[in-house]
């Protein structure tokens, strides 16, 4: 039986620019209208052609206001969209914790999961159609300096951190086991010009290497620094760095890039800038790329096969550019689109991108090099197609995608040495 390597982090960073062609002649589109009453909070890509998108909106029943939670599914890259996911809670238990939906992830090996703010972590692992949960915080809510809610995966280990709550929570989808361990300590040191420290992300880097990125303010400055944990939280060793990180997207458990901001003092006071810093060493050491403009700050980052996308909105005004950045040649170009006030960027595994608004809009941008069909095409090297579950097992009788029934599956490109050249996820619906 033929297996596929279904857990390693497959470089999911693929062309969404060729800086000097692929998208010469292509602009941002608007897709999509939720309408003015929906609050678009997060987008993750899912498959080829296949985004999960993260909403809320008020609605009024019976004179109650209530706040109501949804995630949807597109498998046409926005064109049409589906509730695979809903909850509400009523006026009445604002501000209590309630069942909002604060984080949402999809991980390398296709499962949809989520924190909600009552303390659950949520998944799935059949895009939606089922959903299993455990729930995390039993105690009271204790103050802390972290100041996000945070959610990431390795294969089927979990990590995750809510907002408030000093405690890091470990979890494993195949034993449904769930660990807990003290966050980092917020002050590491005795100096009097230290005035706080904010604790910004998490990353799974491995089963047991966990890094946080972190900033410290002091009365003339702020500086960013990096916790990272090999015991899965037990101890933490710290990092000094320049530039305060606030999104990570690594392509292995090394190498890796954020997107931040820089703090310069001048004579006025601190001046930000945005910035793109790399790492070589899982998050150890970072040497910075990029620098823009004052007074710009990013609030997404973005990656696919070869490049990155990152979102930049002007503190004041919402108005937004794209830094494109070519992580192969550690390059970057900086066009300018009038996108709104950004809340979300993903891509798929084809550079196909959607944007959401923080209210109402789904714009995206495809990218007209994207067809498999084309590419298998044109390759000699291809002999066959096989069909695989998502369990890496070869379905050696499945001849064409009309005898799936509905699931996940891989659909593997192959030689006449049964080697596999190019490989796509399915999503299949009936």
């Amino acid at each position: 039986m033929n297996k596929i390597n279904l857990i390693h982090k497959t470089l999911i960073i693929t062309i969404i620019f060729s800086f000097s062609h692929l998208y010469a002649n292509n602009n941002w589109e608007k897709i999509y209208e939720f309408g003015k009453q929906y609050d678009l909070k997060a987008i993750e890509s899912f498959s080829k052609d296949t985004f999960i998108l993260s909403t809320y909106f008020n609605s009024k029943r019976n004179d109650n206001i209530t706040w109501e939670y949804a995630l949807w599914i597109t498998t046409d890259v926005g064109e049409s969209w589906k509730m695979i996911y809903q909850d509400s809670t009523g006026v009445e238990d604002i501000p209590k914790m309630a069942q909002q939906i604060v984080r949402l992830h999809v991980s390398d090996n296709s499962v949809i999961s989520f924190i909600r703010e009552d303390g659950y972590f949520v998944y799935s692992k059949d895009y939606g159609e089922t959903w299993d949960s455990v729930k995390a915080l039993h105690s009271e809510m204790k103050f802390t300096l972290s100041n996000y809610s945070n959610l990431d995966s390795y294969g089927n280990k979990y990590i995750f951190t809510y907002k408030g709550i000093d405690t890091l929570y470990y979890y494993d989808l195949d034993t449904k086991e769930l660990k807990s361990s003290y966050l980092p300590p917020p002050y590491y040191n005795d100096d009097p010009n230290l005035m706080i420290v904010l604790l910004n992300g998490y990353e799974l880097l491995g089963d047991d290497y966990i890094m946080c990125s972190a900033r410290k303010f002091f009365a003339d400055s702020v500086l960013g620094f990096t916790y990272i944990s090999e015991d899965r939280g037990k101890t933490w060793d710290l990092y000094d760095r320049k530039n305060v990180a606030f999104k990570h997207s690594f392509i292995d458990n090394k190498l890796g890039y954020s997107c931040g901001v820089n703090y310069t003092k001048v004579d006025t006071g601190i001046v930000f800038s945005p910035s793109i810093d790399k790492t070589t060493d899982g998050g150890k050491t970072w040497s910075n790329l990029y620098v823009g403009e004052p007074d710009y700050e990013f609030v997404t980052f973005a990656k696919n096969r070869n490049s990155y996308i990152a979102i930049t909105r002007y503190n004041i005004n919402p108005w937004s550019s794209d830094i494109l950045f070519d992580w192969e040649r550690d390059s970057i170009s900086v066009p300018v689109t009038d996108g709104g006030t950004i809340s979300g960027v993903s891509c798929d595994d084809f550079g196909n991108c959607l944007v959401i608004q923080r209210v109402d809009h789904v714009h995206r941008i495809l990218n007209p090099e994207s067809s498999i069909e084309d590419y298998i095409s044109t390759n000699e090297n291809i002999s066959y197609i096989d069909y695989y579950d998502f369990n890496g097992n070869n379905l050696g009788k499945i001849k064409s995608e009309n005898d799936l029934n509905t699931g996940l599956f891989i659909k593997a490109f192959k030689d006449k040495y049964n080697n596999i050249i190019k490989s796509e996820k399915l999503i299949i619906t009936k």
